[in-house]
């Protein structure tokens, strides 16, 4: 059961740029005159009772500073009259058709006051960064749940693709750090959920490798910015081209890659293999 909920509807709150919550829903219908004097006056009854019975979180103060207006969530396991208050307040949206959602999540980004009743929260913040040595063990795990999705997909083990990135051996990983591989990591606040990696060729191009994001962190465009960033940091070492090398059966990996620019310039079989290695290339402007 997830331990927040919050009541939000489709319109959008300007402070915050996320959708309105339930109190804003009402101020503005009251602000537009749409409610009437009962309901307005039932509705500000409500409002004085949680003012009364919660504390007042400070991004809520008319002085309050922050860069960012946090968005509030209750605490599911709140007093189970705080449950009946909320829902007279919700009657009223539902009388005057006021479109709302009431969403359930243990992922509510970074909380930055929590209360006995419910937590203020902002947006993670993501940075990519290069690792650390002593970071490796982190990113072999990373490397490992990321990839077994691929391997459980394709149906490979250790014994039919021992060489497949879901089994890769710590050896493996810290001989490409000791041979000077290029490694990030994407970071949600101090969590990392992302990994890839750049190598320079002889012929002055870089291989991108082992690009990975865990499953739970995945359709947030991760992936995406960690590519857009290696062709940054690629422009900016001064070469001109990343190529990579995928498992061509994957219609799932050649379309990523290829909606991010990298073109298919052949395939290759190799009998230690059971897949067919694809060849994508992704050339600067």
């Amino acid at each position: 059961m997830p331990k927040y909920m919050r009541i939000q509807g489709r319109e959008i709150a300007f402070k915050t740029g996320k959708p309105a919550g339930l109190f804003a829903l009402c101020w503005r219908r009251i602000r537009d005159g749409i409610f009437s004097a009962e309901d307005e006056a039932a509705f500000r009854a409500e409002d004085e009772w949680f003012r009364a019975n919660l504390p007042i979180p400070p991004f809520y103060e008319d002085d309050f500073k922050g860069e960012v207006t946090p968005i509030t969530w209750f605490k599911i396991d709140c007093p189970e009259v705080m449950k009946k208050h909320t829902a007279v307040i919700t009657g009223l949206l539902d009388k005057y058709n006021v479109r709302y959602d009431i969403v359930y999540s243990d992922y509510v980004g970074r909380i930055i006051y929590e209360d006995d009743f419910q937590i203020g929260t902002v947006d993670s913040e993501i940075t990519i960064r290069q690792i650390t040595k002593d970071e490796l063990p982190l990113v072999l795990d990373l490397i490992h749940k990321s990839f077994a999705t691929v391997a459980v997909n394709m149906g490979f083990t250790k014994e039919n693709c021992p060489g497949h990135t879901s089994f890769m051996p710590m050896e493996k990983l810290q001989n490409y750090y000791d041979w000077g591989f290029l490694m990030y990591g994407l970071f949600e606040d101090d969590k990392m959920v992302g990994y890839v990696s750049l190598a320079k060729q002889p012929e002055g191009h870089y291989d991108l490798n082992n690009l990975a994001v865990l499953p739970e962190n995945r359709h947030c465009a991760y992936g995406g910015r960690l590519v857009d960033f290696c062709k940054q940091k690629v422009k900016e070492l001064g070469a001109d081209k990343i190529r990579i090398g995928i498992i061509e059966e994957s219609w799932i990996i050649k379309n990523f890659y290829e909606y991010h620019g990298f073109v298919h310039t052949g395939t290759e079989k190799f009998d230690h293999l059971p897949f067919t290695v694809g060849r994508m290339e992704w050339i600067t402007d």
